[in-house]
């Protein structure tokens, strides 16, 4: 499929009155292509619209969240997913956490968190608005 800006430039090239065979040399499309979008500008219609498809990761969008907050790193909420039988790669793993930390940026922008290991025990520490909240992990060491 031709892009949203070939299909400008087929647009624009078309109403400075240049012939689909040149056009199609200069985009480098075969000239039924150039035609087919001629056709699509000339009936007024709108570039198609890519139809949105669920994530291969959004079934699992709350259990990562909660990881999220547990401050797992990608690398490890990647293998919690293969434990789990997800056969999915890191890089869409991390791409999937980008995606979700932008949408909730907002939430800890004005928080501080902290974790630490003492003593086979992980100490959650999450300030935020003046408010304190103190969580212990069993690890099982």
């Amino acid at each position: 499929m031709i892009g949203i800006a070939m299909y400008t430039t087929i647009e624009t090239l078309w109403k400075r009155h240049k012939n689909k065979s040149k056009i199609a040399r200069l985009t480098g499309h075969d000239w039924k292509t150039v035609a087919k979008m001629i056709r699509a500008i000339e009936e007024d219609k709108e570039y198609p619209k890519k139809k949105p498809h669920p994530r291969v990761l959004d079934p699992y969008k709350e259990q990562i969240i909660k990881w999220m907050e547990e401050d797992l790193t990608g690398v490890r909420i990647h293998e919690e997913l293969q434990e789990m039988g997800v056969k999915v790669g890191y890089s869409t793993v991390k791409d999937y956490l980008a995606k979700i930390k932008k949408k909730r940026k907002y939430i800890y922008k004005d928080s501080y968190s902290s974790r630490r290991r003492i003593a086979g025990r992980f100490w959650v520490c999450r300030i935020n608005f003046g408010q304190l909240r103190q969580e212990t992990k069993d690890m099982g060491i």
